[in-house]
Order: structure tokens, then sequence, then C-alpha cells
């Protein structure tokens, strides 16, 4: 049964990311990396962290860096990882164009965390 609860938290997290891609997209912002945004550092980072997303989370996170803010968070929650002040910059300027994926995906994150980490 908890594999089963496992593969639904990653559907639902591989769902949200799509469609916030998908969002990005539709608004037309959605610039590659160079075109005057900082480089990604929020995927090696966790990297560095022994905190990799699902492998069956193969997004663009260098592209789409907001993608890894939940994350973060839920690492950081479980004192798996410390935000330094420029890692919470970074979280906070990807929060606030990325709120709602943030607030939906961190469960599934913490709950990924919690199930990888223990």
């Amino acid at each position: 049964a908890d594999g089963d609860g496992h593969q639904r938290n990653l559907a639902a997290l591989r769902g949200l990311a799509t469609a916030y891609i998908q969002y990005r997209y539709n608004l037309d912002e959605s610039r590659p990396r160079g075109s005057g945004q900082q480089p990604a550092v929020l995927p090696d980072l966790l990297a560095k962290w022994g905190l990799p997303p699902p492998v069956e989370f193969n997004f663009d996170t260098a592209s789409f860096e907001e993608l890894l803010i939940p994350a973060a968070l839920a690492a950081s929650t479980l004192g798996k990882l410390k935000l330094d002040p420029e890692m919470l910059l970074v979280v906070r300027r990807g929060y606030r164009s990325a709120a709602d994926y943030v607030a939906a995906a961190y469960p599934h994150f913490l709950a990924h965390y919690n199930r990888s980490l223990n």
C-alpha cells in the first residue's frame, strides 16, 4: 500500500510540474537560461546535499529552477538542508512567480524526502 501512495505522490508531483510549465509557456514568460536570468543554483545545491528530486521528476530544472523551490523548502523543514541568505533570496524570488505551484508541490516533496531519507 505504501508503494501505491508513493506512486500517487509522484504522479501528482509530475502533474503539478507539467501544469506549471504549461502555464509559464502560455504566459509567454518562459525564456531560456542566459537571457537575463541568473544561472540556476538549486539543482546543484540539492545534489550537493544528497537531496535529488525523485528520479521520475525529470524536468528541465536548469530552465525552470522554481520547480525545485518546494524541494528546498521540504528538505529545510526536515533539517536536511541549510538555506543560506543567497538561497533564501532565490527561494523568495521564485516563490513570487510560482506561489500556487510551490504550495501544491511542497507536501509531495515533503513526503518524498520523508520516505527516501528515513
